[in-house]
Order: C-alpha cells, then sequence, then structure tokens
C-alpha cells in the first residue's frame, strides 16, 4: 500500500496496491477529518453538504456524497388519496400530488 503525504498544506495522491486513488489523512483531538480542498472540488462536496459513512467488513471506512430531500407532510385528505393512488396500481404519479410536491 502506497501512503499520501502532506507537505505544508499540499496532498500528494497516490495509487495504493489495488490501482485506486487513496489518501492518509488524519483525525483531530474532536475526531473530525478535513478533505483535501482538491478532492472536494472534484466530488461537488461543499459546507453543508451530506456524506453518508458505512463501516465494510474489515474496518475498511467509505464516505460518499448523498442528496437529501425535504420531506413532504400530507393533510390526512392527502393521506388517504395517496393510499388511494397506491392500491389503484397505477404507474402514474397522480396530478393533486405533483402539484402538493410543487407547491412545498
Amino acid at each position: 500500500m502506497t501512503l499520501l503525504v502532506y507537505h505544508i498544506n499540499k496532498v500528494h495522491s497516490t495509487k495504493d496496491s489495488g490501482g485506486e486513488n487513496s489518501m492518509l489523512i488524519t483525525v483531530d483531538k474532536r475526531g473530525s477529518i478535513n478533505l483535501p480542498k482538491t478532492l472536494r472540488k472534484e466530488l461537488g462536496i461543499e459546507s453543508g453538504s451530506y456524506l453518508n459513512l458505512k463501516v465494510e467488513e474489515g474496518g475498511a471506512i467509505v464516505l460518499y456524497p448523498v442528496s437529501v430531500y425535504p420531506s413532504i407532510r400530507l393533510s390526512e385528505k392527502g393521506i388517504a388519496k395517496l393510499e388511494e393512488a397506491r392500491r389503484s396500481g397505477k404507474g402514474k404519479m397522480p396530478e393533486w400530488m405533483l402539484k402538493e410536491i410543487e407547491s412545498a
């Protein structure tokens, strides 16, 4: 395995034994990590972005960007219409639901 080395705030990426890009980062005393700017830019990660953390078998930690969408709160009538749409078996989203989503 090859290592990524920091020199005066510069990041040197290398290929690991599997030929994939890897980076060596440190964990600070609060448990935080800093993702290098070049990586954030490449992946479109900005302040406030959400990342999913997954611990794989063997202890590997994998982070990947995810999109988080706001939830929709429906009235009792809206819930009844949603259940009706689900029971209908139609593959198309009802017009009333599209309008409700747009106005949310």
